[in-house]
């Protein structure tokens, strides 16, 4: 965005949140949410399963394996990117 000659006053806020609730409260559990559902309706199982050379049983199991250490509190942080700027007139 910094090389586009018609953008100014870039401005980019970081926000770091646990996914889950153990650690993430509500926010971590909304991101879960959301992580869940892209994850695991199509077309991400198949692109995924391509990707980690898994069939769909192996992939699924692999998510519920997943979400039970995250419900554990064995949770990776999830970076949210607000970015925002101004057009120049």
């Amino acid at each position: 965005m910094r090389s586009i000659e018609e953008i100014q006053n870039i401005d980019i806020d970081v926000k770091t949140i646990p996914l889950g609730t153990k650690k993430g409260r509500n926010a971590g559990q909304i991101y879960w949410d959301i992580h869940e559902d892209f994850f695991l309706n199509e077309p991400m199982p198949e692109t995924m399963c391509k990707f980690m050379n898994l069939s769909q049983n192996e992939y699924f199991e692999w998510f519920k394996e997943a979400k039970k250490e995250v419900e554990n509190g064995i949770t990776p942080d999830c970076d949210i990117f607000r970015i925002w700027c101004q057009k120049k007139y």
